[in-house]
C-alpha cells in the first residue's frame, strides 16, 4: 500500500457517513449528544436509540450508542457516589460535582488557556462569559460523571475495534473518501467511526476528550501487541444535530476534512504536488440535497411520537 496516496480529491470534497461506513466496513458508534435538541422539541437520545431496529439489508450499517443522559441510572449512580464527609458525618456526594469552583488551581489555568480558542468562539456564539464557560468545562471535565463516560465510551471504541472484521481497501475507494495512506502493511483496515453532535456544555466537554480517547484507546491496542492493531482507526465526525447525523446516514454528502480537532491519529494526503498530515476528522459542511431516504424519514417523520 506505498503508493495510497489521493490524488485527485483535495480534502473539502464531501462525503456521507454512510460513504464512510460502507466503504471502509466501520462501525459507527455514536460517543456525544444531548438529550434534546436546542428547541427541545426533538428528543435525540431516543432518536438515536431507535437508529439500529431501523438498520435494514439495504441500509445495514451497524449502529452502537455509548451516549446517555443525566437522568438515568448511571447519572444517578455518578451522582450519589461518595467523595467525602463534612464535619457533621454526613456524606458529601458527587451530585454538585458541574458546580464546583476549582478556578484557584493551576490544571485550570492549563485548561482554560489549551482551549481558549474553543471558550472564545463559545462566548461569541452564545453571548456568555469566557471564565464562566471555562469554569464550568473544567468542573466537568473533573465530574464523576465524566469519568464513567469517558471509561464507558473508551470501552465500547475498543470493543467495536476488536470485533469489526477487518476489510482490504483498494486505492480507488480511498481516493473516492479523500482518505491517505492509513494501511502500514498489506493486512486488513480496521475501522470505527466515533460521531458527535453538538450540545451544551458537557456535550461540549465530552468534545473536547473525544480526540485524546480515540487516540488512546487505538494506540492501546496496539501496546497490546493484535497483529492488526497497526491498521486500526478510529474515525471521529461531528454533527451539529441529530438530523443532520439522519440525513448524512441516509447518504447526504455533506461532511468534510477537519482540523479543528488535533489527534495523533493522521493521514498523508498528496495534492496538487504537495503533502500534508490530516487528523481522521470529518465534519458537517453543508446541506448537499434534501434527505429522501426511508432513513431519516422513519425516524424523524414521527417526531411527535419521539
Amino acid at each position: 500500500m506505498e503508493g495510497n496516496f489521493y490524488g485527485e480529491r483535495p480534502t473539502n470534497s464531501s462525503i456521507s457517513l454512510a460513504d464512510l461506513s460502507t466503504l471502509l466496513g466501520g462501525h459507527i458508534a455514536v460517543c456525544s449528544s444531548p438529550e434534546l435538541s436546542i428547541d427541545e422539541k426533538t428528543n435525540f437520545m431516543k432518536v438515536i436509540e431507535q437508529l439500529p431496529r431501523h438498520m435494514t439489508s439495504a441500509n445495514s450499517h451497524r449502529v452502537t450508542s455509548l451516549v446517555d443522559f443525566a437522568g438515568s441510572t448511571s447519572g444517578q449512580l455518578c451522582s450519589n457516589k461518595i467523595c467525602g464527609v463534612d464535619e457533621f458525618n454526613k456524606a458529601i456526594t458527587h451530585a454538585n460535582d458541574f458546580d464546583r469552583d476549582l478556578t484557584a488551581t493551576k490544571e485550570y489555568k492549563e485548561y482554560r488557556n489549551f482551549h481558549a480558542e474553543d471558550f472564545e468562539a463559545k462566548a461569541k456564539d452564545t453571548g456568555k462569559n469566557i471564565e464562566e464557560l471555562a469554569k464550568k468545562g473544567f468542573a466537568i471535565k473533573n465530574s464523576q460523571w465524566n469519568s464513567y463516560w469517558r471509561g464507558k465510551v473508551a470501552g465500547g471504541l475498543c470493543m467495536a475495534l476488536t470485533l469489526t472484521a477487518g476489510k482490504s481497501i483498494c486505492d480507488f475507494t480511498l481516493r473516492e473518501l479523500s482518505i491517505g495512506k492509513l494501511q502500514k502493511d498489506s493486512s486488513d483496515l480496521h475501522a470505527v467511526i466515533a460521531v458527535m453532535i453538538d450540545g451544551g456544555p458537557v456535550t461540549q466537554q465530552e468534545q473536547r476528550e473525544m480526540p485524546q480517547i480515540c487516540d488512546d484507546v487505538v494506540f492501546d491496542l496496539r501496546r497490546q501487541g493484535y497483529d492488526w492493531a497497526s491498521n486500526a482507526h478510529v474515525l471521529l465526525v461531528r454533527f451539529p444535530d441529530v438530523q443532520t447525523m439522519l440525513r448524512s446516514l441516509d447518504g447526504e454528502k455533506n461532511l468534510c476534512r477537519s482540523q479543528r480537532f488535533e489527534m495523533k491519529q493522521k493521514d498523508k494526503l498528496y495534492h496538487n504536488g504537495q503533502e500534508n498530515q490530516h487528523n481522521l476528522c470529518w465534519e458537517f459542511a453543508h446541506f448537499s440535497r434534501s434527505a429522501g431516504a426511508s432513513l431519516f424519514e422513519k425516524i424523524m417523520g414521527k417526531s411527535s411520537e419521539i
